[in-house]
């Protein structure tokens, strides 16, 4: 047995879909308020940036609003949070795996969540250097931070989009439906 068929095995079940998930949302809340006052938008064009030149009109902004500790403080949760929604999202495909009877090969899908995780730390790490080195921040090092976030939202997006489909075909071969606890029939 393989990592992922044992990662599949201890997690694929509702009990650590719940909880992974519970901790995933505190997780998101807490991070949410603390970045709040920053702006959505401004945090989203900062992480996915390939432009070092961008990257220094964020952040001089955020200085100039006395903001930048925020973002630094973020860090404090941002660290876990990948580990949180990586497991979240493993045990969630890893439920629909085992539910729909699909064979142990397939548990190779669950590599998808927790590399969103590891480009999410990679990210994380990056920014922790700029926020250290100040207006010295170099291209290269910025278009590989903003490499390693757009590949931590598409390959979360795709297990989300994994499980859906999964799901929705477990159904379709299960013959329609689930009970009320939401198991599938069939």
């Amino acid at each position: 047995m393989n990592l992922l068929d044992a990662l599949r095995e201890k997690t694929g079940n509702r009990r650590c879909v719940l909880a992974f998930g519970a901790l995933y949302l505190a997780s998101q809340a807490i991070i949410g308020i603390v970045l709040h006052p920053l702006g959505a938008g401004k945090v989203i064009a900062a992480q996915t940036t390939l432009s070092a030149p961008l990257l220094h009109t964020v952040f001089g902004e955020w200085r100039a609003d006395g903001l930048i500790d925020r973002y630094a403080l973020h860090f404090y949760f941002d660290f876990l949070h990948p580990f949180w929604y990586g497991l979240f999202l493993a045990s969630a495909m890893a439920l629909v795996l085992n539910r729909s009877g699909a064979p142990r090969g397939r548990s190779a899908l669950l590599a998808l969540p927790l590399l969103a995780g590891t480009c999410d730390c990679t990210e994380n790490i990056f920014h922790i250097i700029f926020l250290n080195q100040g207006g010295s921040v170099v291209q290269p090092w910025v278009a590989l931070s903003g490499i390693a976030s757009i590949a931590k939202w598409s390959l979360a997006a795709l297990s989300i989009a994994a499980i859906c489909l999964l799901w929705a075909l477990t159904i379709v071969k299960s013959g329609g439906g689930t009970d009320e606890a939401g198991d599938i029939q069939g």
